[in-house]
């Protein structure tokens, strides 16, 4: 048994305390996000840790129940104070969290109570620092910027194997052919139409020169995605171009390896198709987190649809490390930003009803039939008909 003699004191908000032993938590606050079918991880640091500190106090014998309720009285009043640390000094704003007392029959008279204290540096809650949305974004960029610099490091066209230049005249022809086909698969904004084919023109126009200098060539791909995107109002219509995109090359004919030259020429067209999707997989995540989702339903969609086109490139073995890495980094950032938006989107539900008419069943869960044009476009009814069985609705957030 500890003498009381040999104890240290602390004290807090003006009451001096003895303790045995103390422990203080802090470090980084971390998230872990790991990836289907990798063993790897990825750790955000999300600033700071604050520091915590556990101290196990003693109750002493002399005065031991009226000392026992002035403490608990002083730990269950929610206040904040200054915690006077023995290894730490003053800390202010602290407030007490649960505790833990420890009382035996043995040592009646005396007790130990283990506390936990931490500091509140703010009033309210603490909200996020920084835009998700422009986070999203910044590792959209950088992933382009991988996806070119991949073009630029392993797009070569040598001279010395026939047919190689032809073929690849042709696929970077199928490039600016593809923009043009998934440019009419939205609404335009028509001020922005001619700059577009204008780029597409210049970009056919360059071909041989950017076949024969990857360093022109990567950059310019990435052009024609900004271009394109300038062409919407909005970023729903962004992402069925986007969509289309992605499946570039994918009716590029089977080359069957048997020669160094058929090889390079493969190489080449990998290169090349590998880009085309991880961009328009970078701009689809950029988009992606723009949108307002009407309900969850939607969001859900749309990124099952953004992790099958993320699965596509990670499981591609062909593709560079670094790409791989980025593309790890954009989908967190992405899934991050999309989970935030859940908590402000509409879910919605099936509730089951007897039959009766749409009108009544919506004055029943909202009071209004304000909602009345969105219940029907979810169950894919075009009147106030009688419904019975399983109705759609929203639960609004």
């Amino acid at each position: 048994m500890t003498d009381l003699i040999q104890l240290k004191k602390y004290r807090y908000r003006g009451i001096d305390l003895l303790f045995t032993d103390t422990t203080t938590s802090g470090g980084n606050r971390i998230v872990r996000y790991n990836y289907p079918g990798s063993d790897k991880q990825a750790v955000e640091v999300q600033g700071k840790a604050p520091r915590s500190f556990s101290i196990t106090t003693i109750i002493p014998y002399e005065n031991y129940d009226s000392n026992r309720a002035n403490l608990i009285r002083v730990l269950e009043d929610g206040k904040k104070g200054v915690l006077t640390h023995p290894y730490w000094g003053d800390i202010e704003n602290v407030i007490t969290g649960s505790y833990s007392l420890n009382e035996k029959l043995s040592e009646l008279g005396r007790a130990s109570i283990t506390i936990q204290f931490e500091v509140d540096d703010a009033e309210g809650i603490p909200i996020q620092s920084g835009n998700l949305q422009t986070l999203t974004e910044y590792e959209a960029n950088l992933l382009g910027s991988v996806s070119v610099q991949d073009i630029v490091e392993n797009y070569i066209v040598r001279s010395g194997f026939i047919g190689n230049f032809g073929d690849a005249m042709e696929n970077v022809q199928n490039v600016a052919d593809a923009f043009n086909e998934v440019s009419e698969r939205a609404t335009q904004i028509q001020e922005q139409a001619s700059t577009f084919y204008a780029d597409v023109d210049n970009f056919e126009r360059n071909i041989v020169t950017n076949i024969k200098n990857p360093a022109l060539l990567g950059p310019e791909i990435n052009d024609l995605f900004y271009s394109l995107g300038n062409l919407y109002d909005t970023p729903e219509q962004k992402l069925i171009v986007y969509k289309g995109l992605f499946l570039f090359g994918e009716d590029d004919p089977e080359i069957i390896v048997t020669t160094a030259g058929l090889k390079s020429r493969k190489n080449n067209r990998d290169v090349i198709r590998s880009a085309i999707r991880t961009q328009s997989l970078a701009f689809a995540y950029d988009s992606a987190v723009q949108v307002e989702y009407d309900t969850t339903d939607e969001l859900d969609l749309i990124q099952s649809e953004l992790e099958q086109q993320y699965l596509t490139i990670r499981n591609d073995e062909l593709v560079a490390n670094d790409v791989h890495e980025q593309l790890d980094r954009t989908r967190v950032q992405a899934i991050k930003t999309l989970d935030d938006a859940r908590v402000t989107t509409n879910q919605v539900i099936t509730v089951t009803t007897q039959r009766q008419p749409l009108s009544v069943l919506l004055y029943q869960w909202y009071g209004n039939t304000d909602l009345f044009d969105i219940i029907t476009e979810l169950n894919d009814i075009h009147q106030n008909a009688f419904v019975e069985g399983d109705i759609k609705i929203l639960v609004v957030a």
